[in-house]
C-alpha cells in the first residue's frame, strides 16, 4: 500500500517508517527535514511546513491508500491536511489518552473527553493540551468519518524517546548506587513501546481497521516493581532500590511525572492516565514485546546519543537530599 506519513523523523515516526518497509509498503514522508532519517532508506520525501497552505499542497491529493498523522495537535493544523488528502482510503491520527477526562477511572474509550481548554488552547498544560488532541480528533472524523482511525496512545517509550519520561528509570538504576522509586512497588504503571504502536498501526492500516483505540500495556499487567527488576537485570552490581511514601514525596515537594516519571501523588486529578483498558486493540491486534526489551533498547539507544544528563526525573543533589530526609523519618 500507498502510505504517506507526516512527520515521521523524531520518534514514533522512525519506528513506523521502519515496520512500513518491513511489511512491504511504498511509505513517503512530508516534514520539514528538519531532522534527518537515514539517507539511504527507499522512501519518497516531500520538504515542506504543514502550517503553510503553499507548502502542504506540495503533497499530491490523491493516490493514498493510508495516511498517519502522529505529528500534531494543532486542530487547525490537523484539519487542513486532512481536508486536502481528504480522498485517502484512511486516515490515522496518532491522539493521547490525554485526550480524556483523566479524572474518570478506569478509562476506555467511551470516557469523556476534554470540551475546554481552561481558558487558553495554546497552553502547555495538560487540559489545553488533551483539548487540543480532542478537538483534532473531531476534526479527522468531520473529513473522514468510518475511514478515520482514532489511536489513543499512554506514554510512548523506547529508543529515540525525546523527553527522556521514561529512558530516567534504565539509566538512572544502571548508574546505581542509592535509588529513590515512589511507592509502593506493586502499584501498577502503563506505558507502550513506541515499536509496538507503531505495528499496531501498520496493523490498522492493512485491517483498514476504523474507530477509537486506547493503545497502552494493560491494566495492572505490569507493577513498578516489575520495571525496576527488569532495569536492574543483567547489572554487574544491583543499586540500592528505595521505595519512598508517596505522601512524603508529596510533601517535599516532588512533581508526578516529569520529577519521578511512571508516578502521580495520590490526589492527582489525572490518575486515570495509568488506568486505561486497552481491550479493544488487543482484541485489534496489538501485541506488547517483553519489558526487558524495551528497557535494554533504551539504554543502549542513550548510551549511543553521547548525553549524560535526563530531561527528566530528579536531579541527583535532590535525589540524595530527598533519601538523607527519608532515611532521618524512618529512623527516629
Amino acid at each position: 500500500m500507498n502510505v504517506l506519513v507526516l512527520g515521521g523523523t523524531v520518534f514514533l515516526g522512525r519506528h513506523l517508517i521502519a515496520e512500513l518497509l518491513a511489511r512491504g509498503h511504498t511509505v513517503t514522508t512530508f516534514n520539514r527535514g528538519t531532522h534527518a532519517v537515514d539517507a539511504d532508506l527507499p522512501i519518497a520525501r516531500i520538504t515542506g511546513d504543514r502550517t503553510r497552505p503553499d507548502e502542504l499542497a506540495r503533497i499530491p491529493a490523491g493516490g493514498w491508500d493510508a495516511v498517519v498523522d502522529p505529528s500534531s495537535d494543532d486542530p487547525e493544523v490537523v484539519a487542513a491536511a486532512a481536508a486536502h488528502v481528504r480522498d485517502a482510503r484512511r486516515y490515522v491520527y496518532i491522539s493521547s489518552v490525554s485526550a480524556y477526562d483523566l479524572r474518570h477511572a478506569p478509562v476506555d474509550e467511551d470516557t469523556p473527553v476534554h470540551t475546554s481548554h481552561g481558558g487558553d488552547p495554546h497552553a502547555d498544560t495538560a487540559e489545553a493540551y488533551g483539548w487540543r488532541k480532542a478537538t483534532s480528533e473531531a476534526r479527522v472524523a468531520r473529513v473522514f468519518g468510518a475511514r478515520a482511525t482514532l489511536l489513543r496512545p499512554g506514554l510512548i517509550v523506547g529508543p529515540f524517546d525525546p523527553t527522556d519520561r521514561f529512558t530516567y528509570w534504565p539509566v538512572r538504576v544502571a548508574r546505581g548506587g542509592h535509588v529513590l522509586v515512589p511507592g509502593p512497588p506493586e502499584r501498577a504503571v502503563q506505558f507502550v513501546d513506541a515499536r509496538d504502536l507503531a505495528a499496531f498501526i501498520v496493523t490498522v492500516i492493512e485491517r483498514d481497521l476504523a474507530g477509537r483505540y486506547n493503545v497502552t500495556s494493560p491494566r495492572a499487567a505490569i507493577r513498578m516493581r516489575d520495571l525496576i527488576d527488569a532495569c536492574r537485570d543483567g547489572l554487574d552490581t544491583l543499586p540500592a532500590v528505595h521505595w519512598l511514601d508517596p505522601a512524603f514525596l508529596t510533601d517535599h515537594g516532588c512533581e508526578g511525572w516529569l520529577d519521578l516519571p511512571l508516578w502521580l501523588p495520590p490526589a492527582s486529578p489525572y490518575r486515570g492516565i495509568l488506568d486505561v483498558d486497552v481491550t479493544r486493540a488487543t482484541d485489534a491486534g496489538l501485541r506488547f514485546r517483553p519489558i526487558d526489551d524495551t528497557v535494554q533498547a533504551t539504554r543502549a539507544w542513550f548510551a549511543q546519543t553521547g548525553r549524560i544528563g535526563l530531561r527528566a526525573g530528579l536531579d541527583p543533589h535532590r535525589e540524595t537530599e530527598l533519601l538523607e530526609r527519608w532515611n532521618a523519618v524512618i529512623s527516629s
